[in-house]
């Protein structure tokens, strides 16, 4: 009996023991998907929200083009909303400040742009204008005139018989006039801009202007457009 009694107790603390090592597997179990999440979350870091910059926009511009084989400055400004720091929608316009007299050009129109970041502070991307504009261009004109035989005598004085006899030819006179051309406008440009402050960037493009709807000028008015703003907004 004390055999019997001896193996019971064996037997039983036999089951006792499994007993506490399923509980002990079971707990570690229920344990490690929470340490792996605090592991995760300890090798990621804290989530860090920025904010989305948009706002109005505003900026003095100035270009440097060819026009007419020749190097002309223009003045103007472009502004619009900028949304996300990205999309640009809005309106601009500019003005020769180094024509003359005899040449002279003015445009504006509708303007949109995108960029993307290139690091903290600096971003690509492209720009256009579309619209139109007129310029004061000049012209060649070529006539011929009658030559006299007697000095003082012009076309249109005395009989036609002292014309005839008068007249020994004819010779060519070259002037130069003026005319008013309007056109179609479409410049795009690739832009570089880099943030100087929150509210202030510059932006530098260089870019093509291409002129339609010009009544045969258009290689007149069209060339390479390089071009330097100081971007105002946007969102801080």
């Amino acid at each position: 009996m004390k055999t019997l009694a001896n193996a019971g107790t064996a037997v039983l603390s036999a089951c006792l023991l499994l007993c506490a090592a399923s509980l002990a597997a079971a707990d570690e179990q229920a344990a490690t998907p929470s340490d792996q999440n605090q592991a995760a979350q300890t090798q990621q870091g804290p989530l860090v929200l920025e904010p989305i910059r948009s706002g109005w926009v505003v900026a003095p511009d100035v270009r440097v083009t060819r026009m007419d084989n020749t190097t002309r400055t223009l003045l103007g400004a472009y502004g619009g909303w900028l949304s996300d720091s990205s999309l640009l929608l809005g309106a601009g316009g500019y003005w020769e400040v180094s024509g003359s007299h005899a040449h002279g050009m003015g445009y504006g129109g509708f303007v949109f742009g995108w960029t993307v970041p290139a690091g903290r502070a600096v971003r690509f991307g492209a720009r256009a204008l579309v619209g139109g504009g007129a310029a004061t261009l000049s012209s060649n004109v070529a006539f011929n005139v009658p030559v006299f035989n007697q000095p003082g005598m012009p076309a249109g004085f005395g009989s036609d018989r002292d014309r005839d006899r008068s007249s020994i030819g004819t010779t060519t006179v070259v002037r130069q006039v003026l005319y008013h051309q309007g056109f179609f406008i479409a410049e795009p440009q690739a832009d570089l801009v880099v943030r100087l402050a929150g509210w202030m960037q510059l932006n530098a493009g260089v870019g093509y202007r291409l002129i339609g709807a010009a009544h045969g000028a258009e290689d007149q008015l069209r060339g390479v457009v390089g071009s330097v703003a100081v971007r105002f907004g946007g969102g801080s």
